[in-house]
């Protein structure tokens, strides 16, 4: 079967904040109830598209149709990447989609879970760490590999990237965020998931290895691992008599604790 494009299903929403109820959780967003997961018989389907993608270093390999390998049995990628032959050559076995835009797709002899969740810094994706971190690690031990995607795989499936490096290989925060980002540049958890994480850590091990600072070229508390960023950023703009009062004034980097 060809492939099919299902960035552009008419089917997909996004869900203003505040409007309407909360979507119900379905497999590993359920709460309060044990792991409910699918595994569907179909034809193979897949998740092409033609928007040009972010290139790795200057070298036109777009990173929006990679998969990457985070360490044994975890990979992170964005939904356009998952093709059905390519998930044949990884072994995937697995695929945990962290998405409320996009459908749970009906893989052949793939598990699948869902977690409904928006990629916003007021979103509890925290409650999904341990379940999510459990669950990679029991495909791994039974020789299996597992997927983790959202949308573009840079804030919702990184952060549960991160999780599962703090909780099973005893990563700290700072240096499971560094072999993410290692293998694969473009993450960016939004600050919100970012404290979550933090949160985490020092759940895990008593301490935190990153901090959630102030910084007035966001407008408001940001992981300190993105400083640099950002004060490069405005140094540049005031360099040049740019206007600064704008730069990172979104949601996301409002987040207050």
């Amino acid at each position: 079967m060809a492939d099919i494009d299902v960035m552009n299903r008419p089917w997909l929403f996004n869900k203003p904040p505040g409007m309407g109820p909360s979507p119900k959780l379905d497999g590993i967003g359920a709460p309060c109830s044990s792991l409910m997961t699918s595994s569907r018989q179909s034809p193979s389907m897949m998740t092409g598209g033609s928007t040009p993608g972010l290139t790795v270093h200057g070298t036109g390999l777009d990173i929006m149709s990679q998969i990457n390998e985070i360490c044994e049995g975890l990979y992170l990628s964005s939904a356009r990447a998952i093709k059905a032959q390519r998930l044949r050559e990884l072994g995937i076995t697995t695929i945990i989609n962290v998405t409320i835009e996009l459908p749970t797709l009906p893989w052949d002899k793939i598990e699948s879970v869902k977690i409904n969740i928006e990629d916003s810094p007021f979103s509890n994706l925290g409650q999904y760490f341990d379940r999510a971190a459990d669950k990679i690690e029991e495909v791994r031990r039974r020789g299996g590999n597992t997927l983790v995607h959202c949308v573009a795989g840079v804030s919702r499936s990184a952060s549960l990237c991160i999780a599962y490096l703090m909780k099973y290989k005893r990563m700290s925060l700072r240096k499971a965020y560094q072999h993410v980002k290692g293998r694969r540049h473009v993450i960016r958890p939004n600050v919100g998931f970012f404290r979550q994480l933090v949160d985490y850590e020092t759940r895990l091990f008593g301490t935190a290895s990153v901090k959630m600072v102030w910084n007035d070229a966001a407008g408001g508390h940001i992981p300190d691992l993105y400083e640099p960023e950002y004060n490069n950023t405005l140094l540049f703009l005031q360099k040049y008599g740019l206007q600064t009062n704008r730069l990172g004034r979104c949601p996301q980097e409002r987040y207050r604790r």
